[in-house]
């Protein structure tokens, strides 16, 4: 299998995100290590940024997630809901600890996604 070198089209920094837009049309969510809650703001201007990013079109999205940063209720209902997930056809989040599984799991089965929404533990399987 032949490795595909990939490059970063764009890439905007949020307040609680990096976002950018890969060579092979997977937009890359990195959240950032804040010392706060992410809230409804954070969730809506990534949101915002996806649409902005990826043309007003639906794209797979990678979601890393490198430290647990607690996240409001009305963020994850926003995130979880038909609005929250327009601009994505399916998340794959990557997580890094047992925290981050802990609560991605809890976001999954309590929030329900109306996006398919999945868990993995490497970039490769993410993808």
């Amino acid at each position: 299998m032949l490795i595909q070198q990939l490059s970063i089209i764009s890439k905007t920094e949020l307040a609680a995100s990096i976002i950018s837009l890969r060579s092979d049309g997977i937009i890359h969510v990195e959240m950032k290590e804040i010392d706060r809650e992410v809230e409804l703001t954070d969730i809506k201007e990534m949101t915002s940024d996806l649409g902005k990013t990826g043309n007003e079109k639906k794209l797979p999205v990678l979601v890393s997630l490198k430290r647990f940063n607690p996240i409001t209720k009305e963020a994850s209902e926003y995130s979880a809901s038909i609005e929250g997930g327009r601009y994505t056809i399916a998340n794959a989040i990557l997580i890094s600890n047992f925290a981050i599984r802990i609560s991605s799991n809890y976001y999954i089965k309590i929030f329900k996604p109306t996006t398919t929404t999945k868990m993995f533990n490497s970039e490769e399987r993410a993808i």
